[in-house]
């Protein structure tokens, strides 16, 4: 009830805002693959897995995606790696190679799960997924984050963030 709740107050909004509206069910206690999907690869500055700069490093890479005629048609995937205290990956996706960019496909299956609320829950969500993964006898070989909306407009339309948790299995 939630996310129609949600969903109907953001298609009166949508005109509005520049993000596509979210729909969580193809993302939410699911597995997805990204086999054959391109990502531009590349890295921000982080601080206690907090990163700073990532809107001028998105800004670059979607301008460069977009000048190439890299962009996919529908919903770009954005997703990010913060393994490092120190360091986030990030991986925007892009339909062919960017030249002069570093690019990179994943492999494998991961398991997806949709959270909501503000991001310093984010040890929460992990604790929640990795207990998820020990219940069903699953080893969680590597967590990615996919905001499936920017900043602002999850602000906007939803007043706190949403984030899917991708583990690979």
């Amino acid at each position: 009830m939630k996310y129609l709740l949600i969903i109907i107050i953001s298609v009166l909004n949508a005109q509005e805002f520049h993000c596509p509206l979210f729909n969580p069910e193809p993302w939410n206690n699911t597995e997805v693959s990204f086999k054959g999907k391109l990502f531009v690869k590349d890295n921000v500055f982080s601080i206690a897995h907090i990163p700073f700069g990532m809107e001028k490093v998105m800004t670059r890479i979607d301008n460069v995606i977009t000048a190439t005629d890299a962009k996919p048609k529908t919903t770009t995937i954005n997703l990010s790696d913060s393994e490092s205290f120190w360091s986030t990956t990030i991986f925007v996706e892009a339909t062919k190679v960017v030249p002069g960019e570093e690019m990179t496909e994943f492999d494998g299956t991961y398991y997806s799960r949709v959270y909501e609320g503000p991001y310093k829950d984010a040890g929460k969500w992990v604790k929640d997924m990795n207990g998820w993964l020990n219940e069903s006898g699953k080893e969680n070989k590597g967590l990615l984050f996919y905001y499936p909306i920017c900043p602002e407009c999850t602000k906007e339309l939803y007043g706190h963030q949403i984030t899917v948790l991708l583990a690979k299995l």
